[in-house]
């Protein structure tokens, strides 16, 4: 069943941080057929250098906004961009298991309701 994550990202972004989490990304048992990766204002270039080493490897589809709106605003609006009707939140310090997505996709499926 494909799915897609949503995750925003802003000024207080850090490299390190987000380059552990695009990492945990790559090594997933089920990837995501879409990354939304909402720019709520201005990133380091730091950060723009971690995602563009990851661009390869993951289906990122790019939001972009001038000015931080906060994240609730962020999301909204990343999730407007989401083709797929199952979303996983990520952070961008998030550090996922490989199983995470597999887990909670198996989840869904049994237990319908």
């Amino acid at each position: 069943m494909p799915f897609s994550v949503l995750m925003s990202i802003y000024s207080a972004t850090g490299a390190v941080e987000l380059s552990n989490c695009l990492k945990s990304l790559t090594e997933q048992h089920l990837a995501p057929d879409q990354i939304v990766l909402v720019r709520d204002g201005p990133v380091h270039p730091s950060v723009e250098q971690c995602i563009e080493k990851y661009a390869a490897y993951l289906p990122f589809e790019h939001l972009y906004f001038p000015e931080n709106r906060g994240l609730g605003y962020a999301l909204r609006d990343g999730l407007e961009a989401c083709e797929n009707e199952l979303i996983a939140r990520v952070d961008s310090d998030d550090t996922s298991v490989p199983q995470r997505f597999a887990s909670q996709l198996d989840y869904l499926v049994n237990n319908p309701t």
